[in-house]
């Protein structure tokens, strides 16, 4: 089984679900090494729930756990259960603020690489989220500039 992946909206589609569904992006802690690494997040405002993969769970060291069984349907009619999950533990775009989030493992069968989070998740944190990929922001110094105010003034006189 095949998770659909998150398909582009149209504007009138858009606006009714609340916004763009472009994926977004959040560091995410791996327990391996115990870094945050920037990680694309997929939108899906018809979701009810968060998902992750079984490999990238192994990938970022989460440790499942047994949760009471759900079942969900995918957008083609496709069911699923998942009964188990793990809290991800994740920073956004606020510097130094710390997140976590349940995700429901998604079947073995599933070919969803990115995590894929729902509406609720959205709806409280989408402002938290890069817009692309943080790894890849360029970040600009501004030197402060001196103007001396006598010098405006002497120019003015000359003119």
């Amino acid at each position: 089984m095949a998770y659909p992946h998150c398909e582009p909206l149209g504007d009138e589609l858009q606006r009714q679900a609340g916004g763009d569904t472009a994926p977004r992006w959040a560091y995410i802690f791996n327990h391996c090494d115990g870094c945050y690494h920037p990680t694309k997040m997929l939108l899906d405002t018809g979701s009810t729930a968060n998902f992750i993969s079984r490999a990238l769970m192994k990938r970022l060291g989460l440790k499942p756990v047994s949760c009471i069984p759900r079942d969900f349907t995918t957008i083609d009619g496709h069911q699923f259960r998942c009964s188990q999950n793990a809290t991800v533990c994740w920073q956004g775009s606020e510097e130094g603020v710390l997140f976590e989030a349940d995700f429901y493992l998604l079947p073995s069968t599933s070919d969803l690489a990115e995590p894929l989070v729902g509406r609720p998740f959205i709806n409280q944190f989408r402002h938290c989220l890069f817009d692309q990929d943080p790894a890849r922001i360029a970040y600009t110094a501004q030197k402060a500039i001196t103007v001396s105010f006598t010098a405006l003034v002497s120019s003015r006189d000359c003119a």
